[in-house]
């Protein structure tokens, strides 16, 4: 509940408005400072112990300013990758490195027939956001692909934001949306 909203109609009416404003935010980023961020986010993880002993881990990749994590992922061979690529309403995970193409909604994606990963058992999963709060929520693109794997596979969980998009607090529903474990963004990493 936040600020008198309890009915989830004028929470998810809520979320809406602000992804809109997140999103132009982001793309309004000069990309320098894009890049400059996604470095040092990538520098604060490798130096992150948690992230040092994780084998198996889930990523994504970038769209729409999203802090890029392919140069993460090419400094650390000897851990095993993966990204997801959206079938219906879940997320299908595959090996990274794989051939990518972009979908329908122009997000990059391993081909359907690159090898899929199972995801039972990762170490961490680092999730893609617009907008993240001080308890841990996230606003994503409001497809909810990410509630509906986390409910299924509840993975210790890392936002990679911006810093710029961190606010005090953010709309969410209880009977949906989890919470993140950390967020990482080119300040550091920062456990909830």
């Amino acid at each position: 509940m936040m600020h008198g909203l309890s009915d989830p109609d004028s929470i998810k009416n809520l979320k809406s408005a602000l992804r809109q404003k997140f999103l132009t935010r982001r793309l309004a980023l000069p990309p320098e400072s894009v890049w400059v961020e996604e470095r040092a986010i990538g520098d604060c993880l490798s130096q992150w112990s948690r992230f040092q002993e994780a084998q198996r881990i889930l990523s994504f990749l970038a769209f729409r300013n999203e802090p890029d994590l392919t140069a993460l992922m090419g400094a650390y061979p000897d851990k095993q990758w993966a990204v997801p690529r959206c079938v219906g309403q879940a997320l299908v995970w595959h090996v990274y490195p794989s051939p990518v193409s972009n979908n329908p909604y122009g997000i990059p994606e391993p081909l359907a027939d690159s090898p899929l990963f199972d995801p039972t058992g990762a170490d961490l999963c680092l999730v893609p956001l617009l907008a993240w709060d001080r308890r841990g929520y996230r606003l994503g693109y409001g497809g909810g692909f990410y509630d509906r794997f986390l409910a299924a596979y509840p993975l210790e969980t890392v936002g990679i934001a911006h810093q710029a998009f961190g606010v005090d607090i953010l709309p969410f529903d209880p009977a949906w949306d989890i919470p993140l474990k950390a967020v990482c963004t080119g300040e550091g990493v920062r456990i909830f």
